[in-house]
């Protein structure tokens, strides 16, 4: 026999008397595998030692000649197998399945232990992957309260860019007019010329690296000669505009008749209700995402130039935007009207059942970071959207009821209430199962409210000459500013032309019925000034608090005493309120700097999340 011959042979019986050739899923020196031991697919730990000892003795006098490798693997057999490292649960199921089952060895005594009272031999075979589900539930119950958190944030800023429209608009197309007339005088006779902090801004040249740009410098005041006059300039002729398509879009719905469109809507059946209310959602983010192009074309062009014939066109195009977005969700209230009047209200059944689908089209589809956040930024709009409307319903109610509380505000605060309730549950149950199978952790939620925040503090500390803060969120968020609000004052205009509130009008006199109304535009301009401050604020004290500084003195946790000449040095005072350890690092910041490029309707991996 070969040398060859002699070392295969050799091998051959060292795996035969090796006993980790036999390898017991149950046992304790195997992990992974929770499977019990019955007995019957190998010995017990007892015996393998015993074989083990027995078969090395045997095989040490007819082995071979050995090579240096052999001796190894030899020496490596000798140890028993208690002092052996645990194999993966893998290895265990692959080698489980390269083994006979023994009816020999089959216990039923061991089979009852086990089955009955789930009594194990020493089990020790957990690994830290049994451990990965308790950290699953844990991040599954924990992301009600980050979503609620982040759309929560969200809310606010729907309603301080809702009051934005209905407060600050009206104060810059005032505003613009001025400076138009302005203008106008001044091309028949010339005046000194008005230099705004906009011009300047928008004139400043651009630098990179501290060096100014001479070329880009040249070109933007090539556009500012261009395209602004001595008072008036393109960024108010923008606000005109705005303030023209909120008219537009008002005076559009005041074509439609409210009594027919909701006796057309409770004259349908449940099944047609179901199909419209499916469309009215489908064409509502269809129409958001083509809105926000049509008014980012509408201000490119409006703010550089383009020439009237384009400006116009394009004028032409987002006013029909307008007035058909403003009938959709003029449509949208009128259906949420019959669903509270109806009796049986079967109608918001529909409509919460609609919102559960959802889970349906979006658990099980794959989901990165970035898709998750245009969903989440979807739920705010939703959550906005669904609260402004039944508000609309309310007063509407409340006015033809002579505002008493006695019959229709409860019930509308009940369906108010309901639905919020079923939207929540129905959000958190699709994002906790979308974290759950995409292996998101909870807190990517709390990187989604940064970016939100960043949005708030970029538009007041940058100098470029924007239209408004609320633009930027607007997109971000997916929120469709002007026909919310013609909506809404259509809403507002119906609830006027009550007869308990005609009556009201027509006692009070001319200058007292323009006192109120001024009086209800001040209160409304005081609560867009608190929102949008206390926006502002938030902000930045949580923007602070990340970078691990002092909110009250811009110092990174510690607050001192300015140091006097000649005075003792006096310990410094640490805040331990405020964290020490900054939260934005380097792999932090590049995480929101790839969120930062996501709008609500922006493309990603060649899809985009409605």
């Amino acid at each position: 026999m070969s040398y060859v011959d002699n070392l295969n042979l050799k091998h051959r019986l060292a795996s035969k008397a090796s006993p980790t050739s036999r390898v017991t899923p149950s046992s304790p020196t195997t992990s992974g595998s929770m499977r019990p031991d019955y007995g019957g697919t190998a010995t017990s730990h007892n015996q393998h030692y015993q074989l083990h000892t027995h078969q090395q003795s045997h095989h040490h006098h007819i082995s071979p000649p050995t090579s240096p490798h052999d001796a190894h693997h030899r020496n490596h057999n000798q140890h028993p197998t208690h002092h052996q490292q645990p194999v993966n649960a893998n290895q265990n199921e692959s080698s489980f399945l390269n083994e006979y089952f023994s009816y020999k060895d089959f216990s039923v005594k061991r089979y009852l232990q086990t089955e009955l009272i789930g009594w194990f031999d020493n089990y020790t075979g957990y690994t830290t992957e049994n451990f990965t589900a308790v950290d699953n539930i844990k991040n599954f119950l924990s992301v009600p309260l980050q979503i609620e958190s982040f759309v929560g944030l969200g809310f606010v800023l729907c309603i301080d860019a809702y009051l934005y429209i209905l407060t600050f608009l009206p104060i810059r197309v005032m505003f613009s007019f001025i400076m138009l007339a302005l203008e106008c005088i001044n091309y028949i006779v010339p005046m000194a010329p008005f230099r705004s902090k906009v011009s300047s801004n928008t004139g400043s040249s651009d630098k990179k690296g501290g060096v100014p740009n001479t070329h880009t410098k040249e070109k933007k005041r090539n556009i500012k000669t261009k395209v602004n006059g001595t008072f008036f300039h393109r960024i108010q002729a923008y606000d005109i505009i705005r303030g023209a398509l909120v008219l537009i879009g008002f005076y559009s719905l005041q074509l439609l008749n409210m009594s027919r469109v909701y006796h057309f809507i409770r004259g349908q059946s449940m099944i047609k209700l179901y199909v419209l209310t499916s469309m009215i959602e489908i064409s509502d983010k269809l129409l958001c995402s083509f809105g926000q192009d049509a008014f980012d074309s509408l201000y490119v062009q409006t703010r550089l130039s383009y020439g009237i014939v384009n400006i116009f066109f394009s004028f032409i195009i987002v006013s029909v935007y307008v007035i058909i977005h403003s009938g959709l969700h003029f449509l949208y209230v009128a259906t949420m009207t019959v669903a509270i009047n109806s009796s049986d209200q079967a109608l918001i059944i529909v409509l919460i059942l609609n919102n559960f689908a959802e889970i349906k089209s979006f658990v099980f589809k794959k989901f990165d970071t970035h898709n998750l956040f245009q969903l989440a930024c979807s739920e705010i709009t939703e959550r906005f959207n669904l609260f402004l409307s039944i508000f609309c319903i309310t007063i509407v109610a409340l006015s033809q009821d002579n505002f008493t509380i006695d019959e229709a505000f409860p019930i509308h605060v009940k369906v108010m209430v309901t639905m919020i309730i079923c939207e929540s549950i129905a959000d958190w149950i699709k994002h906790a199962f979308i974290n759950k199978f995409n292996n998101i952790k909870s807190s990517v939620y709390e990187d989604f409210s940064r970016v939100l925040r960043n949005d708030i503090l970029c538009g007041y500390q940058d100098n470029q000459g924007v239209v408004e803060n609320t633009h930027t969120l607007t997109k971000r968020i997916g929120l469709a500013q002007i026909p919310i609000v013609c909506n809404s004052l259509r809403h507002f205009k119906l609830a006027l032309s009550s007869p308990y509130v005609i009556g009201i009008i027509a006692s009070l006199q001319q200058y007292q019925f323009y006192l109120l109304i001024l009086l209800v535009f001040l209160c409304l301009v005081a609560l867009k000034i608190v929102v949008g401050i206390s926006l502002v604020l938030f902000a930045g004290r949580a923007h602070n608090r990340d970078l691990g500084e002092d909110n009250t003195t811009g110092n990174a946790g510690i607050s001192a005493d300015k140091e006097k000449p000649n005075s003792p040095v006096k310990p410094q005072k640490i805040n331990t309120e405020i964290n020490k350890t900054p939260i934005l690092t380097p792999e932090k910041i590049q995480i929101l700097s790839s969120l930062s490029s996501v709008d609500r309707y922006a493309t990603h991996n060649g899809r985009v999340v409605g």
